[in-house]
């Protein structure tokens, strides 16, 4: 799988995606652009082409140029090529929404995810009402919680376990942040997930 989900996947271009070093909503497991980089090709302003596009030749001293170019914004050169790192799809995944008038929960609500999903926690993605809504209305789906609330957080887990025990970890996660929203749902369809 690509190692980043982005919001404007549908439009966005794998060299913008280098030069701005993206995350998106798997930075958390997969990283920026700058981890998941393996090998790039540049072309300077005087036309000399950089390349670096052995993923598997690995420098024991001396600069990485590749890792100059990720992030550079295009001031240093234009990427031509580039072998980036795509982990295999995981089996199972599980997906919950949670929601709170209160900011602090929210971010509560990150802090502890992250401390019990630690490494099967593949996806966060932060929203206020607004962006909700409109991400509601554009799908075209009901609101999935009982009512409006001001903030929401996505988190999503992912890897190879089996469905059952990811779906009790959930619960689990669940269950020790109750305290920190006023409401949430975890998906129980793949279509739901999506």
């Amino acid at each position: 799988m690509m190692p980043l989900d982005l919001g404007a996947k549908g439009s966005c271009q794998i060299g913008g995606n280098l030069a701005t070093n993206a995350g998106g909503i798997k930075f958390i497991k997969q990283g920026s652009m700058h981890a998941n980089c393996v090998g790039l090709e540049v072309v300077l302003a005087d036309g000399t082409i950089v390349n670096q596009m052995n993923p598997h030749e690995t420098l024991p001293v001396g600069y990485d140029m590749k890792q100059l170019f990720v992030g550079s914004e295009g001031t240093l050169g234009f990427i031509t090529k580039c072998a980036i790192f795509c982990p295999p799809y995981p089996k199972n995944r599980q997906v919950c929404l949670l929601a709170s008038n209160d900011y602090d929960q929210i971010l509560k609500c990150l802090q502890i995810s992250k401390k019990e999903l630690m490494t099967s926690l593949s996806a966060v993605e932060f929203m206020d009402w607004e962006s909700a809504s409109i991400a509601m209305d554009y799908l075209e789906i009901e609101n999935p919680l009982s009512d409006e609330y001001k903030f929401y957080i996505l988190i999503e887990m992912s890897g190879n376990s089996q469905e059952e025990l990811m779906q009790e970890q959930m619960l689990d996660l669940l269950e020790k942040l109750e305290d920190h929203y006023e409401d949430g749902v975890m998906c129980d369809s793949e279509t739901q997930k999506d």
